[in-house]
């Protein structure tokens, strides 16, 4: 059991902790000894599209589409009913801070997403780290991101709405919010490979 920790996401239905493992202790990779294999995933990622955090407006599980408030909104709504998340090479561009509509990556589960509230800019340092097997990105943002950040997490606390990390109109993970992040210290993980970990980090590095 878990007896202490800095934040805490739920992502895929598994409890993700930043600051302790299940025995109280994590072990950091630090951006030195990271895998090769990020350049390659790290070009794979500029390929892709822009960094964005963005809050989950709709996840097509039972909620209604919520009403449009403008143009940007109500143009998303559009691509978002004739998006086809199989085909992610016909996936709408990403547009700035505008609503975005988006697929998972496993092309399951289409999304609405709110305006962009942090951009992959205010990544400082992305690093894919293997612990007991499993894998994660350990993730330290700038000071402006730091607080951008502490400002959605607290927005979306304890609210249930989901924050979406895209990777162009592609949502890498998307956790719920348990409690606000304010150190600018963020742990990814759940459902994540070697592979798809060098991958995310590669792709929060981005520029």
């Amino acid at each position: 059991m878990v007896r202490s920790a800095r934040w805490a996401l739920l992502m895929m239905g598994v409890a993700t902790l930043a600051g302790c493992s299940s025995s109280g202790s994590v072990k950091t990779t630090p951006p030195s000894q990271s895998s090769s294999k990020t350049t390659t995933a790290s070009s794979w990622a500029r390929l892709r599209g822009p960094v964005t955090f963005r809050p989950v407006l709709w996840n097509g599980t039972g909620q209604p589409m919520p009403s449009a408030s403008g143009d940007s909104e109500t143009r998303a709504e559009a691509a978002l009913s004739a998006l086809d998340c199989t085909h992610p090479d016909k996936a709408p561009p990403a547009a700035g801070p505008e609503y975005l509509a988006a697929c998972s990556r496993d092309g399951k589960t289409k999304y609405l997403l709110g305006p962009s509230a942090l951009s992959g800019a205010r990544v400082h340092t992305a690093v894919a780290v293997s612990m007991d097997g499993n894998w994660r990105v350990d993730v330290t943002l700038d000071s402006e991101g730091s607080t951008q950040f502490a400002d959605l997490t607290s927005s979306l606390s304890q609210t249930g709405q989901q924050l979406a990390i895209a990777v162009g109109a592609t949502v890498e993970s998307a956790p719920t919010v348990q409690s606000p992040i304010t150190d600018g210290k963020v742990e990814i993980s759940g459902g994540l490979d070697e592979g798809t970990a060098q991958q995310l980090a590669a792709a929060l590095i981005a520029r």
